[in-house]
């Protein structure tokens, strides 16, 4: 039923046992799994734009650091699931502005993705208000079935 599973991944512990969930489901449908992280490059353009001449190598190195990292997860989650014989893909979206949901949407569809698996801090009423909640935004949009993984209440202490 599901061939391809899209999961959205970050440095979070939702993102961590939303990939656990996910490596579950494909063992048992046999499917590929696609991990995807968005990254939003707009600042720097927008502070260049704003201020030319403004030299931003402390935000370029910061950001350059910060996508080694995730580069970093995504290949080390891709390699637990290869070891367990599944299939595993994975890519650093880059973005310009915009609602991550929307370049996730955009990268699943490519894909032709039967699955989003991700995971969700569960905020609501005010704490959703700052915070947002991509996976909320994500089931607005998409037509593709998501399964949400949260965290027990004991795991997030």
């Amino acid at each position: 039923m599901y061939q391809k599973i899209v999961v959205p991944i970050d440095s979070s512990d939702t993102a961590a046992a939303a990939f656990e969930h996910a490596l579950a489901l494909a063992q048992l449908a046999k499917s590929q799994l696609i991990l995807l992280h968005v990254s939003d490059i707009s600042r720097a353009t927008i502070a260049s734009s704003v201020m030319p001449g403004l030299d931003l190598p402390s935000y370029d190195a910061q950001r350059d650091r910060v996508e080694s990292d995730i580069q970093t997860l995504l290949d080390r989650f891709c390699q637990q699931a290869l070891n367990q014989g599944i299939a595993c893909s994975n890519r650093l979206i880059e973005q310009r502005g915009g609602h991550a949901a929307d370049a996730l949407l955009k990268a699943a569809a490519a894909v032709n993705a039967d699955l989003i698996v991700m995971g969700t801090h569960g905020y609501s009423g005010f704490m959703n208000l700052i915070f947002g909640s991509m996976a909320e935004s994500l089931l607005h949009r998409t037509t593709i079935p998501v399964l949400l993984v949260r965290l027990n209440e004991d795991d997030d202490e």
